[in-house]
């Protein structure tokens, strides 16, 4: 039997800062967009990981400034990161997982194309796309503030939101600290109990046709910081700043942390 593979990406806090004046010197050159394939990939190169609980770990300080150290690495030289020991328990992330299995396994397509792109301010959006750089089914849903979903939603996949929102907090908590600033830094630049959380739901199919198919394109993504969980480690692979492409392996209910745009856009300028 073929294997699939579902994703949930949740890019966080997708309204405009306050310092969202400093994007007008970026240039609109998507990343990445000058490396044509071929491309030499790197599998032995791995990205940090880091250990949520010591970034708070105040009977250890030495602990958590190594936490924080390797954090500040982490965003530096990759602006990705896996995340263990984050207190969001694997029975929530498996029951997300398996819901979003569920919905792009068993819902019958008449169902789906309800929520077929049209308006693109709709709180529920679905499409399936086959094509060169493109092959996935996807789901997309405002999930924060209010949490929205086709019927019978998994439970786990709104807990699954309500609770990463929390992690988000307390990263950002740690990422202001790295940057030599108070806890709150961050989170009242983005204004992130205000922002909004959309979440992304990937389904990859196999493709026995076309060698070297991608499920995605390569790009960026906007917004403060991305979550990612997937129900099978491989098939994601992330650009070096020197240019290399690395393949990504998520260690079992690790949370892949990505650096949004305007986050970087933010600490870099």
């Amino acid at each position: 039997m073929s294997q699939t593979l579902q994703s949930l990406v949740i890019p966080s806090d997708l309204a405009a800062p306050t310092f969202s004046r400093r994007l007008s010197s970026i240039t609109d050159t998507p990343i990445g967009s000058s490396h044509e394939a071929p491309i030499a990939v790197v599998d032995d190169e791995e990205i940090p990981t880091i250990d949520y609980f010591s970034l708070f770990s105040p009977d250890e300080p030495a602990h958590r400034s190594a936490a924080l150290d390797c954090l500040s690495a982490a965003c530096e030289h990759y602006g990705f990161f896996n995340l263990v020991n984050h207190g969001i328990p694997d029975e929530v992330i498996d029951g997300a997982l398996r819901g979003i299995a569920d919905f792009f396994e068993q819902t019958p397509v008449e169902e789906k194309s309800k929520y077929r792109k049209g308006d693109p301010r709709a709180r529920i959006l679905w499409d399936a796309r086959c094509h060169a750089g493109e092959n996935r089914e996807h789901l997309k849903l405002l999930a924060r503030p209010t949490f929205h979903c086709p019927p019978n939603p998994p439970e786990a996949l709104g807990e699954y939101v309500t609770r990463f929102h929390e992690v988000k907090l307390g990263l950002a908590r740690a990422m202001s600290l790295v940057l030599g600033q108070e806890e709150s830094y961050i989170e009242d630049a983005f204004d992130l109990e205000s922002g909004f959380d959309v979440a992304a739901m990937n389904h990859y199919p196999p493709n026995f046709k076309s060698k070297g198919t991608m499920g995605l394109a390569e790009h960026t993504d906007p917004g403060f910081i991305i979550s990612l969980i997937q129900d099978m480690d491989g098939g994601l692979q992330i650009l070096t700043h020197q240019g290399q492409w690395i393949n990504v392996h998520i260690p079992p209910n690790a949370i892949l942390i990505q650096l949004g745009d305007q986050l970087e856009v933010h600490i870099f300028i």
